[in-house]
C-alpha cells in the first residue's frame, strides 16, 4: 500500500540515527509503491497513451527517493565496512600487545 511521504520521512531521520531496519523498511516501502505504481499506469493507459502528469510525477518522486535511499544505504554500508576493519586492526593491536606483555 501507498505510505503517506511525512512517515516515510520520519522513517529516513529515525536511519539516520543508527536504525537499519527502519532503512530497509523504508527502501522496501519505496520499491513498493514504485511497483504499484508502474502497474496502474500499465492499468490506466493504453501503449499509445501518456499517464498524467501527475502519475508522472508521482513516479519520479518515487524513483528519486529509491535512488537516494540506494545511495544512502550504499554510504552505510562503507561506514558499516569501515568500522568492521578498524576494529579488527584495534582486535590485533590488543593481541600484539598482550602477546608483548
Amino acid at each position: 500500500p501507498a505510505r503517506d511521504m511525512e512517515a516515510l520521512g520520519s522513517a529516513g531521520a529515525h536511519a539516520q540515527r543508527g536504525n537499519p531496519q527502519a532503512l530497509e523498511r523504508r527502501v522496501g516501502w519505496l520499491e513498493e509503491d514504485i511497483n504499484m505504481t508502474q502497474q496502474r499506469l500499465r492499468d490506466s493507459c493504453s501503449p499509445q497513451e501518456e499517464a498524467s502528469p501527475t502519475a508522472q510525477a508521482l513516479f519520479a518522486r518515487l524513483e528519486a527517493g529509491v535512488a537516494e535511499e540506494a545511495s544512502f544505504r550504499a554510504g552505510l554500508e562503507e561506514r558499516i565496512a569501515r568500522m568492521e576493519a578498524s576494529m579488527e586492526a584495534e582486535r590485533a593491536n590488543r593481541g600484539r600487545a598482550l602477546v608483548a606483555l
